[in-house]
């Protein structure tokens, strides 16, 4: 009898012995899930905190299951609000908010969105806030809110309408004094007197001079509104733009009848293809204006008998022009050559082509600069290779 209890005793140490060994395998087995989901729920904060974009995540009695890092600068929380009703922790309130779209979004499952105006730094920004069901096992267990920063875009549309009303009206004043401007060179060429010759031709160049300015301008505006990108030859460009810039009709377009012989311009450019990810012809028309503007200055501003232009091209990890010209911009000149627009009466600069330039480099995120002593200029651009 002594000996079967022992041996029973035995055997209940031994599956008690198993037991507790299966009970530290299993204990280390949830420590070891309760680690990884501690490191998957760490991942996931430290991803949605990373986003510029507000979360927001609700329970059906409005309670807050979640929010990140960007909703907390939002709406100036601090610390954890987890458990608390959206409109104590949000909006510090005593009572329940309207909240319709949350309402809807729950009873009906829909996913809406609306643009709310929020104070963010002292500053007013206009955030795009979507609102959408959150469905677990199949029921609606509360709603996610999205709240994104859409200042920049509203500013971008607004600007975008101003700038197509800008280059409609420069579009139409421009076509209003060419034909005056044709009038006048035609009235001058009848009008034999020596005196009257000289009043004609001051004013079919003061008008001349309007027209290329509304011409400048409404290229200006055009470039300022960006366009998508693409991938162009550079140096292929630049070549045509060459035998483009010595035609007939971009002489007429950018130069008094005066000045079309006094300038000389020589493009040395790479041998090979050069790509570049940017818009060709953002590029081809501030390159245009650029020489337009160097060469007009040096002709009707300094009278000067010849105007000489080098452009050089060089192809190394960046793309770089050199426009150099035999003569020097003034240093009152220098300090609204990029800002025309700032200068006053007797003062400053009054062509828009270095303007055009700047805003054509800034779009290919590049630079632009003149050299110290003022009698050229080099553009910098990123080639295609470094934008990805």
């Amino acid at each position: 009898m002594k000996r079967s209890l022992e041996a029973e005793l035995f055997r209940c140490r031994r599956h008690l012995k198993k037991l507790l060994e299966a009970q530290e395998l299993y204990k280390k087995e949830v420590e070891r899930k309760a680690r990884e989901l501690d490191q998957a729920k760490r991942i996931l904060q430290q991803t949605l905190d990373a986003l510029e974009v507000g979360i927001l995540v609700l329970d059906t009695e409005m309670r807050i299951v979640f929010v990140n890092r960007s909703l907390k600068e939002l709406f100036n929380i601090s610390g954890d609000v987890s458990g608390k009703f959206c409109w104590e922790a949000l909006h510090k309130l005593d009572t329940p908010c309207a909240g319709e779209k949350c309402r809807i979004a729950l009873e009906k499952s829909q996913r809406l969105e609306e643009e709310l105006l929020f104070l963010k730094e002292g500053k007013k920004r206009v955030y795009l806030v979507r609102t959408y069901p959150w469905i677990f096992e199949g029921k609606t267990a509360g709603i996610i809110r999205s709240f994104i920063d859409i200042t920049d875009r509203k500013i971008a549309e607004e600007y975008e309408i101003l700038s197509g009303i800008s280059m409609y009206m420069a579009h139409v004043v421009k076509n209003s004094i060419t034909p005056i401007g044709g009038f006048v060179k035609r009235l001058a060429k009848d009008c034999q007197r020596e005196e009257n010759a000289r009043i004609f031709a001051y004013l079919f160049e003061s008008i001349f001079k309007l027209e290329r300015s509304m011409f400048e301008y409404e290229a200006y505006v055009f470039i300022k509104r960006k366009m998508p990108y693409e991938i162009f030859d550079v140096s292929l460009v630049l070549k045509n733009l060459k035998n483009e810039i010595l035609s007939e009709d971009f002489i007429k377009e950018f130069f008094l009848e005066h000045i079309r012989d006094k300038f000389k311009i020589e493009m040395e450019l790479p041998a090979k293809s050069v790509l570049m990810l940017g818009n060709e012809l953002i590029f081809t028309i501030a390159i245009k204006h650029m020489i337009a503007t160097i060469i007009s200055y040096g002709a009707e501003e300094l009278d000067l008998d010849e105007v000489v232009l080098k452009i050089k091209a060089i192809s190394n990890d960046v793309f770089i022009i050199n426009f150099n010209f035999n003569y020097a911009f003034p240093k009152e000149v220098v300090e609204f050559i990029f800002e025309p627009w700032k200068a006053s009466k007797g003062r400053g600069f009054d062509k828009w082509g270095f303007a055009i330039c700047k805003e054509m480099v800034d779009y290919h995120s590049g630079s632009i600069k003149l050299t110290p002593d003022r009698s050229s200029c080099e553009i910098k651009i990123p080639l295609s290779h470094y934008h990805y």
